[in-house]
This record gives structure tokens, C-alpha cells and sequence, in this order.
């Protein structure tokens, strides 16, 4: 918390979504969204928005893109403290999403 003191210490995890026709598809960057959550010990005590990355997907024959957006409420988080990551799917092709897979890296 805010009373700690000494050098900083912490983690860093990599959450990324990605949209693909299939399992075996290779993932571009295009179609994927990655965000970085850093977990330290302690951190300034200014408030500062969150992370968040967006990315959208166009389909073959079809006029609108598929939305992926991942954001978290606050940009520091103190060690114990749950993490929480909030992710939009906005399907705005006439395309059947039939699987969506999201890892935490």
C-alpha cells in the first residue's frame, strides 16, 4: 500500500485477445489486442486512468468490422489486490461468432 517504502517490486503479466476463423490460424498483430498489467508493490499515490487497446477485424465479403476492446478500472493495483480486466466484443458483421478464446499470458 501507500506505506511501503524501500525499491519497487513487481510483476508483469500480458492479457491478449485475439479474433480468428479458426484455432489454427495465425494470430497477427492486426487482429489482436494485448495489454500489459503491471503489478508493484507500491506506486504514487496520484490516480491515474487505466490501460486500455482496441483492435478491429474486417471479414471477407463483409462491409463491417468485428470490435475487440480491453480496459482495467485504474492504472495501479497493490500487491494482494484482485485485478480485474474488462473486455467488449462488438460483433457488427452478419458473421456467426461461433468461439472466442481469451488468455491471460
Amino acid at each position: 500500500g501507500p506505506e511501503d517504502s524501500g525499491k519497487p517490486c513487481g510483476v508483469d503479466f500480458e492479457v491478449k485477445s485475439f479474433c480468428a476463423e479458426n484455432l489454427e490460424e495465425k494470430i497477427s498483430k492486426s487482429d489482436s489486442v494485448q495489454l500489459v498489467v503491471r503489478k508493484v508493490q507500491f506506486s504514487t499515490l496520484e490516480p491515474g486512468p487505466g490501460p486500455w487497446a482496441q483492435t478491429m477485424r474486417s471479414f471477407f465479403l463483409s462491409s463491417q468490422p468485428l470490435q475487440l476492446q480491453a480496459w482495467m478500472d485504474r492504472e495501479v493495483h497493490y500487491h494482494g489486490e484482485a485485478i480485474s480486466v474488462h473486455v467488449s466484443i462488438n460483433n457488427y458483421t452478419s458473421k456467426v461468432i461461433k468461439r472466442i478464446k481469451i488468455a491471460v499470458v
